[in-house]
């Protein structure tokens, strides 16, 4: 698992979050996590959907994700993850401090 670049999204809190970005057929590890559906713009890369896993080996390396399609039809070609072992309510204050920041199109409901 090699990643092909480095970016750091800033939540609405202004807390900054480095990630990793991979190609969408990556196989992930067993370990905890944060990621994003990404796709790269003259600007750098644009969020698509935000997400948290308890495993990111189990929710992303299976290939189906009811958000991935979405995340296609609006530009993402890459996942970008990054583990996260601070436990569940942390993976998700810094999911919804990211989707407050960019209003994701996939992770509006």
């Amino acid at each position: 698992m090699s990643s092909l670049d480095r970016v750091i999204w800033y939540g609405f809190s202004g807390k900054g979050y480095e990630y990793r970005v991979f190609p969408l057929n990556t196989r992930f590890v067993d370990q905890p996590g944060n990621y994003c559906f990404c796709g790269q713009t003259s600007s750098g890369w644009s969020p698509k959907y935000f997400g948290e896993a308890e495993s990111l080996r189990d929710r992303l390396n299976d290939r189906f994700h009811e958000r991935l399609e979405c995340a296609r039809r609006n530009g993402a070609t890459h996942v970008a993850a990054h583990i996260n072992v601070a436990g569940r309510d942390a993976r998700l204050a810094e999911e919804a401090d990211l989707r407050k920041a960019f209003d994701p199109p996939c992770n509006r409901q």
